[in-house]
């Protein structure tokens, strides 16, 4: 098995999509692979090359952030880019993992069907799609518990991957979704919890780190009559 992996984030080497394949690639290594291999589709001047890869390896990963129910321009063009190989694809096995900000797996369930058919048209075997929301809540945020629960959840998928690389295990993907979409009485509760930590804790930390703090109530286009 040759396991090549592509981050479709771009924010490239630090996005959250890299810290999730990192934790992926960890449970392979537990599992008894020996490593995989990380290419980044933010990388303009690679465009043929990744094209390339995708037909060298017999197991093929492609990492994605959801941005507003989005897929980035970069994963888009990538797909686009292998249109010529529809159909020829026949003995690569090929698996897809969503990351978003949004904490319901609800809101990726759409581009997984996408995904499902994409490999389809391309002619490979399907592993399977994972899907976790909430992961944006690691970055700028002091919650270690976060990101312990991302690595052992990533860490189990990968090692389940390692023993059986014809599909994600059914039980780490249901281990990643967490919950498929958030209760009245979780919303009720969270709700105000998130907006007060974006508010000051993620976006917060931008304004201040730009020296904006002062102008976050600006109103620069405000048109008074």
């Amino acid at each position: 098995m040759r396991l090549i992996c592509f981050n479709g984030s771009p924010r490239g080497i630090h996005s959250n999509t890299r810290l999730i394949l990192n934790y992926f690639n960890a449970g392979l290594r537990k599992g008894g692979y020996a490593e995989a291999e990380f290419y980044y589709l933010n990388r303009e001047n690679c465009r043929d090359k990744n094209i390339k890869l995708l037909q060298a390896g017999t197991h093929i990963i492609i990492a994605l952030p959801l941005y507003v129910d989005s897929m980035p321009s970069k994963v888009k063009r990538f797909f686009e880019d292998m249109a010529p190989l529809r159909g020829k694809l026949k003995d690569k096995h090929i698996g897809f993992i969503v990351q978003s900000g949004f904490p319901e797996p609800l809101h990726s369930r759409y581009i997984e069907k996408y995904l499902k058919r994409l490999a389809g048209r391309l002619g490979c075997h399907y592993i399977g799609t994972a899907v976790r929301g909430g992961v944006e809540s690691v970055r700028g945020i002091p919650q270690p518990l976060i990101k312990v629960q991302l690595y052992y959840e990533f860490m189990r998928l990968g090692r389940a991957l390692a023993k059986d690389s014809t599909q994600f295990s059914p039980k780490a993907l249901k281990r990643l979704a967490v919950f498929e979409k958030m209760s009245g009485l979780r919303k009720w509760a969270m709700v105000p919890f998130w907006i007060w930590v974006t508010r000051y804790f993620h976006w917060g930390l931008f304004l201040i780190k730009n020296k904006a703090w002062k102008k976050r109530h600006a109103q620069p286009e405000l048109i008074l009559e």
